[in-house]
């Protein structure tokens, strides 16, 4: 299992948008800066809007990302991935509640 198991394109949406699978739990068991790179390469050749599903299935202390690598990888992001990536509302909030469900002791 590598980054390319972790972070991958799996479909289009209705609207066209492409949507790219991140699969959280397993970030720890990859090289961050690899993971960041790979997802870099695969993001930099979509110039349209696009969507990432963060599944947070399994994560736990051990498994979660750490903030530092989290806060590296958005600064150092090419400058045209960032305005790409569709939020929903709906998206953001089911995500929200998600992380609070899986960091409730």
């Amino acid at each position: 299992m590598g980054q390319w198991s972790t972070f991958k394109l799996i479909d289009l949406t209705q609207n066209g948008h492409r949507i790219f699978y991140f699969i959280v739990a397993r970030a720890a068991l990859v090289d961050y800066d690899l993971l960041a790179f790979h997802a870099f390469q695969l993001l930099e050749t979509i110039s349209d809007m696009f969507d990432i599903v963060m599944d947070l299935t399994g994560v736990a202390r051990d498994t979660e990302l750490p903030m530092a690598w989290l806060s590296k990888s958005i600064q150092i992001c090419p400058p045209g991935i960032l305005p790409c990536i569709s939020v929903s509302p709906r998206m953001g909030l089911a995500l929200a509640n998600s992380i609070v469900d899986s960091c409730t002791i």
